[in-house]
């Protein structure tokens, strides 16, 4: 069980009872609660009803710029000030994208690792942003400022660059060759994330 829900809106519209103020109290008592229960496989057979034919759905392709391809230029805001450029670091340092939001539980699981190589790498032809996706700067720097975080955050409040970059959920982050083409995609948050990025 992840959520329920009681939605009793209609039920308690003055016009239901007669102009009446109405309340309700809701409480659910659950017993017997168990977890990590073995569930048998026949009770996720599914029997279809007589008469349907079966079709195959096919998973759509990725969206976004792939492994190889050339990464989308752009330009944003920093949260601090000024703005950073894409194609002002071509030919001279790679650079890490890091696609995220401070509400995203998995970005700010990211964040701190992206942090750590972002002050580890400075200076050796690696740059690091963390792109944030929506948020305005009065969101942002107080959770900088909380996580203790460095790293250069650039601003997409419209989503604008996200979407050139595939959209999709966060955090994503890619690697871009001094070349200017995606060398490495990683979506999500895991605990090979620092190794994986080294």
């Amino acid at each position: 069980l992840v959520r329920f829900e009681i939605d009793l809106a209609k039920s308690l519209t003055g016009n239901a009872h007669g102009g009446k103020k109405m309340t309700a109290s809701v409480i659910t008592d659950i017993t017997n609660w168990q977890v990590n229960i073995p569930a048998p496989a026949e009770k996720f057979t599914f029997t279809p009803p007589e008469g349907v034919e079966e079709e195959v759905s096919k998973t759509p392709p990725e969206s976004g710029p792939a492994v190889g391809e050339e990464a989308p230029s752009f330009t944003a805001p920093l949260v601090k000030g000024g703005e950073m450029s894409l194609a002002a670091h071509k030919d001279k340092e790679v650079v890490l994208l890091d696609f995220w939001a401070t509400w995203c539980g998995p970005c700010r699981m990211a964040l701190p690792v992206v942090n750590k190589l972002a002050e580890e790498f400075a200076g050796k032809g690696v740059v690091i942003y963390a792109v944030n996706q929506g948020e305005a700067p009065d969101v942002i720097q107080p959770f900088l400022n909380d996580q203790k975080l460095t790293l250069p955050v650039a601003l997409d409040g419209k989503g604008e660059v996200g979407m050139k970059y595939g959209g999709g959920p966060i955090p994503r982050l890619y690697v871009i060759g001094k070349d200017g083409r995606i060398k490495a995609l990683h979506r999500g948050y895991s605990k090979t994330l620092e190794s994986e990025l080294r």
